[in-house]
């Protein structure tokens, strides 16, 4: 959540920006001006608005997901479905979605949607209601173990990731009763809604990775799929518990860990890849030019120094030869890892693509070696440098192809840019200080030819 008003980006094109990060106007201005929402619930019962998600879009618009909580005290895990939660958009779309109510906010119109009414995401109703959630939940898993049934009591609902009109993750967990009211068994899935386009994608993807042959050596885990809502845009996979790349680097065989990582991912390599979309050197330029541009929107005393980087990039990336074309995760950082014992599992197949396998490996070990500049995880700059050196050599050693430098410098530097980019459109705490880190390391590397490892 946002704490420091030195980190809100100052934009004319967006002059309700400050007011739609200010978790006390906009509680204010939701208990004036939202209607009651149903029997027994009145706006004037919250007494807190917190700040779950924003997405910010450099001069054109903001999209803000508040939870409104009668209880204060509501933990973090419970925001939803306990509290209300509303998500603003600004400016305000012509016409205004019936859907959608106008408030008045710091003098400016922001439209706002009450979950789970956002205009894109409607397969989320039947999650709203406790009954509704245990019903399609048995439908998927159809009707649990040996016939058995859910607990109704025994259901939680976590709120893993909500960005309005994109996408939207929940993990349901159950207790079931077997069919001869034998010991309960645990129910664990992680449902996505998003468009309908993007459901059937995904779908696919799950099962091609799931059915294919398992003969090129250690590979990571897919989660399955287990129900899917075509229509409504809902797809249900098993929840593959686990910690992330952090905690199972944090005190243990870093070696080991990291060149298991780098084998399985040299597996995932060898997948078909046809009908995905190609990543070429076209897109990466457009990524860049696409991240520069809203960087320097956000930091005007970097421009020229963006700039720079941007015209070092180019000429950099068009000396980028003879990359070999493979299925490629496309977003392949150590979020997208769970880990358990030797069970490693891959999550979010949404940018899978055809392109140089060493996007993936460059992506991965630069995430790693930018955790040092990151406080919150509390990983200083020697280890998380030592880390990226780790997974390159590992790499090269379990038989990927030689890092080549060139490749190395360039990419490098692109997923910095989208790291700063991605931190600042999502308008994380400490985003200011990580686009400075980021933008002086491209600046060094582009300039001494070095790499993600120098």
């Amino acid at each position: 959540m946002l704490v420091a008003s030195k980190q809100i980006p100052v934009d004319a094109s967006l002059p309700v920006l400050p007011a739609c990060l200010d978790g006390h106007a906009v509680l204010t201005a939701c208990r004036a001006q939202l209607p009651q929402l149903e029997e027994g619930v009145k706006a004037q019962d919250w007494c807190k608005a917190h700040l779950i998600e924003a997405l910010y879009h450099p001069g054109r618009y903001v999209r803000v997901v508040y939870a409104l909580l009668s209880d204060p005290e509501t933990p973090e895990h419970r925001y939803w479905p306990e509290g209300q939660l509303v998500y603003l958009h600004a400016p305000v779309r012509q016409p205004v979605s019936r859907r959608g109510t106008v408030l008045h906010l710091a003098g400016e119109d922001v439209e706002a949607y009450r979950f789970p009414n956002d205009r894109r995401l409607r397969g989320l109703r039947n999650f709203a209601r406790r009954d509704s959630c245990v019903q399609a939940m048995e439908g998927w898993i159809g009707g649990g173990v040996g016939g058995g049934r859910i607990e109704p009591d025994s259901l939680q609902r976590l709120l893993v990731r909500y960005v309005p009109e994109q996408k939207w993750i929940v993990r349901l967990r159950a207790e079931l009763t077997g069919s001869n009211h034998a010991k309960r068994t645990k129910c664990r899935l992680a449902v996505r809604a998003a468009s309908p386009t993007v459901i059937a994608a995904l779908e696919a993807r799950h099962n091609l990775l799931n059915e294919s042959p398992k003969e090129t050596g250690p590979r990571f885990q897919i989660p399955r799929v287990v129900g899917v809502d075509r229509d409504g845009g809902l797809l249900a996979t098993q929840w593959i518990r686990g910690d992330n790349i952090v905690e199972a680097l944090d005190g243990g065989d870093v070696a080991g860990v990291l060149g298991e990582v780098a084998s399985r991912l040299l597996s995932l390599h060898v997948e078909p890849a046809s009908d995905l979309p190609r990543v070429d050197r076209v897109a990466l330029l457009q990524r860049a030019e696409h991240a520069v541009g809203d960087l320097q929107v956000v930091a005007p005393s970097r421009r020229e120094q963006l700039d720079s980087v941007w015209q070092r990039l180019q000429s950099t990336l068009k000396r980028v030869v003879g990359a070999r074309v493979a299925l490629i995760h496309n977003d392949f950082h150590w979020k997208q890892l769970t880990i358990k014992r030797d069970r490693f599992a891959l999550l979010d197949l949404e940018r899978l693509a055809a392109g140089d396998p060493l996007l993936d490996v460059v992506n991965f070990a630069t995430q790693l070696q930018m955790l040092g500049y990151r406080p919150e995880y509390s990983v200083d700059v020697a280890t998380a440098d030592r880390w990226c050196r780790t997974f390159l050599d590992k790499w090269e050693r379990c038989g990927g192809e030689p890092v080549d430098e060139t490749r190395l410098t360039c990419y490098a530097a692109l997923f910095r840019l989208e790291l700063a980019r991605g931190m600042m459109r999502h308008l994380r705490t400490g985003w200011p200080d990580l686009l400075a880190s980021c933008v002086d390391r491209c600046s060094e590397e582009l300039v001494d030819g070095g790499g993600a490892a120098s």
